[in-house]
């Protein structure tokens, strides 16, 4: 290996080791985000949350529906 070739690749080597540090920054704050916002510490925890979320959007549309459907049953049974 040739000197230019071993300077290059210590360039490429510190790109990388640059490129890393600014990711794990990234990384972190979208965590502490995760952490102010909706109090969880971990993707995993997040991902539990949704879910937890999409049960509970789900039960709410539901509890609607049938809201509407008593509605329309009590007022409008005349028509």
């Amino acid at each position: 290996m040739t000197e230019q070739e071993l300077i290059d690749l210590k360039q490429d080597i510190d790109k990388a080791k640059e490129k890393s540090l600014q990711l794990k920054g990234q990384k972190d704050a979208l965590l502490q985000q995760l952490k102010d916002d909706w109090n969880c510490n971990s993707i995993e925890e997040t991902l539990k949350k949704i879910k937890l979320l999409e049960k509970q959007n789900a039960e709410l549309l539901n509890e609607i529906e049938e809201g509407m459907l008593e509605l329309e049953k009590n007022y409008f049974k005349d028509e």
